[in-house]
């Protein structure tokens, strides 16, 4: 009797299921982080907590990278690292994943325009002034931040985030006038 041994090759993985898979991994840091922040980042977690939350950063942080060996342009995927890269205070590679997000625009769908676009240029905002600290580069992508906000009609929800967030806030006891010229 003969025996026959079958072999099951599982398929490629597709680079957008690696995204979200990196996603999911960091809305457990997105939940927490208003309080993250308040504590003065993730170093000041009790150690399990910093520990588990490490952990999760370095799985998102190769989902994220392998989504993009297979689609070097996978929107989710450059913004996710851009946000990972950012939160990780490594602002030179957040600028970089944001401006690869940015200037791929004119190839996103509708959908993926609206959801990262907006942010992209909030986020890299915050990368390059902590590089540079030039304030009028940041203020130039806040305003096309703000613009996108329009254009999506959400502009009352982009005021709100952006008045609740840390690195805004850091940026306009720099540069006060900021805050009045775009949140009017």
């Amino acid at each position: 009797m003969a025996k026959y041994i079958i072999a099951l090759r599982s398929p490629a993985p597709k680079p957008a299921l690696l995204k979200d898979q990196g996603v999911h991994l960091t809305q457990l840091e997105v939940a927490r982080q208003t309080a993250i922040d308040k504590l003065g980042g993730i170093e000041h977690l009790p150690p399990v907590e910093f520990l588990e939350l490490q952990s999760v950063r370095t799985r998102a942080e190769m989902a994220f990278l392998e989504s993009l060996r297979l689609n070097t342009v996978e929107p989710g995927a450059l913004f996710g690292l851009g946000w990972l890269n950012l939160r990780k205070k490594e602002f030179t590679p957040a600028a970089s994943r944001f401006t690869a997000l940015i200037d791929s625009a004119h190839s996103l769908i509708p959908a993926d325009r609206k959801k990262y676009l907006g942010d992209s240029y909030e986020n890299r905002a915050y990368a390059l002034w902590y590089v540079s600290h030039d304030a009028d580069k940041a203020f130039d992508d806040l305003k096309k931040s703000k613009a996108e906000a329009i254009t999506d009609g959400v502009l009352d929800a982009w005021k709100a985030k952006l008045e609740s967030d840390a690195d805004f806030g850091a940026l306009c006891v720099a540069e006060p006038s900021l805050k009045q010229a775009l949140l009017a």
